[in-house]
């Protein structure tokens, strides 16, 4: 953002239109747009995509340049509308203690915003610290409180294992899923080599009688692949965290950043870049609001 303060200049200069001369932006209002306009863009974006998928949320602790202590959220669910597995950064929440009540708060409060239901989370990815896994009052136990069917991910086969377990506990007809399972190479299917477009063609495969037959299957499926199995992208999230918050910006709000790494991973999920991604007119013109 450094850089903005010399860019209506440096168009004045170089092109030579009227509009160009007339460019008035300087931090103080790019930061106010990354905020307000482009942050909530995404923001909207994402909990639209997320919808009431069922998602996993893998956790981490860590502190910034100016000894912060920080909680980094990444999900990872089902995109129904794209058909694929999406795995994408949250949010970071700041923490006052690093005990489980702060922790648990710190979710909730998150879930909250992006308006998620917390009876879908199914699964959480976390290191092995003592306040994540232990038996009696962790992060782990007081959210399955409220979310039941809760899977902690710490061993990859072994949570499988309870993935299928629970999904046993919620059909009562688990022979139907068995049929199912047999039944699924009677289909010639289109997507074969790629997992996730699998099983969202086997989602909404109808037969002749516009039955789904294998409903019950694909929904065991995609649980599972919505499970996080390593916590490798909540690490690259405090990658970028200590790109943007450096000892010569250590005093950049936690508000921007959780902004500027919102548009960063939100471009990403798009398969975008910033030069070629069109912002939709209507928070084009949330500009003109906010500032004439």
């Amino acid at each position: 953002m450094a850089q903005v303060d010399h860019l209506g200049n440096l168009c004045s200069s170089h092109f030579d239109i009227a509009t160009a001369g007339r460019i008035k932006l300087h931090r103080t209002k790019c930061t106010s747009i990354i905020k307000n306009v482009l942050a909530r863009h995404f923001y909207e974006d994402l909990c639209s995509d997320i919808g009431d998928s069922k998602f996993s949320l893998i956790l981490d602790e860590s502190t910034d340049i100016s000894v912060t202590k920080l909680l980094g959220l990444v999900i990872k669910y089902f995109s129904v509308p794209r058909g694929e597995f999406v795995s994408t950064f949250l949010s970071l929440v700041q923490l006052e203690f690093g005990n489980a009540t702060c922790i648990v708060d710190g979710v909730k409060n998150v879930l909250l915003s992006y308006k998620l239901d917390i009876k879908n989370l199914i699964g959480i990815g976390t290191d092995n610290a003592t306040v994540m896994v232990v038996i009696n009052r962790s992060v782990y136990t007081e959210l399955k409180k409220e979310a039941p069917q809760l899977i902690l991910v710490k061993c990859v086969c072994h949570s499988v294992q309870l993935a299928v377990s629970q999904e046993h506990l919620q059909v009562d007809r688990i022979a139907d899923i068995e049929r199912q399972y047999y039944d699924i190479n009677l289909v010639k299917w289109e997507n074969i080599n790629d997992s996730s477009k699998f099983w969202n063609e086997v989602s909404n495969y109808k037969d002749s009688g516009g039955n789904c037959r294998f409903l019950d299957l694909a929904a065991v499926a995609l649980q599972m692949f919505s499970l996080p199995w390593s916590n490798a992208e909540v690490e690259r999230v405090f990658r970028q965290l200590n790109l943007v918050k450096s000892k010569l910006r250590n005093s950049m709000s936690l508000n921007t950043i959780n902004s500027i790494l919102s548009i960063r991973y939100g471009l990403r999920r798009l398969g975008k870049c910033c030069y070629e991604y069109k912002v939709p007119p209507n928070y084009l013109r949330m500009i003109a609001f906010f500032f004439w």
